[in-house]
């Protein structure tokens, strides 16, 4: 069976970072959050946790299409994969 973790990234970014890895350790299949204006910005936050991690996947759980194009929450999730950063997500961020 998979669990996949669901946050909302209201706290500080060190503690979210610390529950990232630990669902990582933990075995997780994938670490969702809102994507969404009233919180911290989710793409930062997994930017910041992905070199820590070795397993989870990481995406949006909900993205406001109304408020970020579509075409630029595709090239955040492409930066995050993009193996000239030396792939810092290696290919496990998800849309």
């Amino acid at each position: 069976m998979d669990f996949s973790l669901q946050l909302l990234p209201e706290h500080p970014l060190a503690e979210l970072i610390d529950v990232i890895r630990l669902a990582d350790d933990l075995g997780f299949r994938g670490c969702y959050s809102a994507d969404e204006t009233y919180h911290k910005d989710m793409w930062i936050l997994f930017g910041a946790a992905a070199p820590r991690t070795h397993h989870v996947r990481l995406g949006p759980e909900v993205s406001g299409v109304i408020l970020r194009d579509p075409t630029l929450v595709a090239q955040q999730a492409a930066t995050l994969d993009d193996d000239r950063f030396n792939n810092i997500c290696r290919s496990r961020s998800v849309l």
